[in-house]
C-alpha cells in the first residue's frame, strides 16, 4: 500500500504544480500532475475555486515530502515583502496558524513562526508536535450517516436500486486520505454494514426484477 499514489497537494494552477512537481522530482520523490477540469470547490460568499490539478505522490513517500517543501518554502522567507497579509496578523492571529498547522501552507506557517520569533513569541517544539496530532485524531474520525439518510437508502433498494447500489458502494469504500498520507475510511464500520447490506439488497432487488421481466416476457 505504501507505493500506491495518493493526493499530496492540489492546486488551482498547473504552474504552481509544476514548480512542485520539480522540487519533489529533484529530491528523488516519484511524482505526476494529475489534471481535473470539472474538480470544484465551492466558497460560500466567494466564487467557485478550481482545484483542478492534483499532485499525486507515492503514499510512502508523504513525510520525505513534506521536510523537501519544508526546506523549499523556508528558502523563500528572505523573498517575501512587507506588504504579505500575515504581518498585519496580531500575536493571537499568528499563533491560530501554529496550533492549525493542517489548515495552512507551509509557506504561511514557516512565516506566521519567523514574525512571532520577532515579537519574542516562542512556541515549543512539543506543542506544535502535539496540536497537529490532535488536528490529525479529529481529521481521521469517521463521520456517522443520519438514520434518514440510511432509510432513505435501503427504501431505493426497491424504488431505485442501482442508485442505492452505487451509495452502498460509497458507503463501504468511501476515504480519505490524510495529510500525512494515512488513508482512512469516511464512514464508522457500523455505517459500512449496513453500506453492504444495501448493496446486496439493491442486486437482490434487481435479479428479482430482471428475472420476473423475462419470465413475463417468455
Amino acid at each position: 500500500m505504501r507505493n500506491e499514489y495518493v493526493t499530496f497537494q492540489k492546486f488551482t494552477d498547473l504552474e504552481s504544480a509544476e514548480l512542485i512537481l520539480n522540487e519533489l522530482k529533484q529530491n528523488g520523490i516519484d511524482c505526476h500532475i494529475l489534471n481535473n477540469n470539472h474538480a470544484y470547490v465551492s466558497v460560500v460568499g466567494y466564487n467557485q475555486i478550481d482545484f483542478a490539478v492534483g499532485l499525486n505522490i507515492r503514499q510512502g513517500d508523504f513525510m520525505k515530502a513534506e521536510e523537501v517543501l519544508e526546506r523549499f518554502y523556508g528558502r523563500q522567507l528572505d523573498n517575501i515583502g512587507k506588504d504579505y497579509y500575515l504581518f498585519d496578523f496580531t500575536t493571537e492571529e499568528l499563533t491560530e496558524i501554529l496550533h492549525n498547522p493542517l489548515e495552512w501552507g507551509q509557506l504561511d506557517y514557516q512565516l506566521a513562526t519567523r514574525v512571532l520569533a520577532s515579537r519574542g513569541v516562542h512556541i515549543g517544539e512539543s506543542d506544535l508536535l502535539k496540536a497537529r496530532e490532535e488536528k490529525l485524531a479529529e481529521m481521521a474520525k469517521p463521520q456517522p450517516i443520519s438514520k434518514t439518510r440510511l432509510i432513505l437508502y435501503y427504501l431505493f433498494c426497491f424504488i431505485l436500486p442501482p442508485y442505492a447500489m452505487i451509495n452502498g458502494f460509497l458507503i463501504v469504500n468511501g476515504g480519505t486520505t490524510l495529510p500525512n498520507g494515512q488513508k482512512v475510511f469516511e464512514r464508522p464500520e457500523s455505517d459500512r454494514k449496513h453500506g453492504r447490506i444495501i448493496i446486496g439488497l439493491s442486486i437482490a432487488v434487481t435479479l428479482t426484477f430482471v428475472l420476473w421481466a423475462f419470465k413475463e416476457k417468455y
